[in-house]
């Protein structure tokens, strides 16, 4: 059974829930008074870039193994990115209702670049992964 195999049997508890726990991370996280966030000496455009590209990078294995929105499975890259990038709009919307935080365009690039770099990382690995298990496999 190969790694992919694994992981497709047990998609929800490896796959879908860190997926599910992320994603609450990030809502959480952009839903705290601006004035109660502690600074941690990183650029919010690199928060909003690495949040995004990590959330792109799991959308995208999660479309990938999903198998009831066939699509959605068949464009995996251009569904990944058009849902992380949705939420980026929405997210920022939802920040100017939050005291101290506004809506910022630049945010939103900063999410759509880290979202475009994610798929980007997720096709790269996806296809050395592939490669390397279809190489695995003929060696039988």
């Amino acid at each position: 059974m190969t790694l992919l195999d694994k992981i497709s049997t047990k998609r929800r508890l490896y796959v879908y829930l860190p997926l599910v726990l992320y994603w609450l991370i990030i809502f959480i996280g952009t839903s705290i008074p601006g004035g109660s966030i502690p600074s941690i000496g990183v650029s919010d455009k690199f928060k909003h870039f690495a949040a995004y590209f990590i959330l792109t990078i799991m959308l995208s294995i999660a479309f990938s193994l999903q198998e009831k929105l066939l699509f959605i499975k068949k464009h995996v890259i251009l569904s990944s990115l058009f849902v992380a990038s949705s939420y980026g709009v929405i997210d920022e919307i939802h920040q100017s209702f939050i005291p101290g935080r506004s809506c910022d365009l630049y945010d939103w690039i900063a999410d759509f670049i880290g979202a475009v770099l994610g798929v980007v990382t997720y096709n790269c690995l996806f296809k050395r992964l592939k490669k390397k298990q279809s190489s695995i496999g003929t060696k039988k």
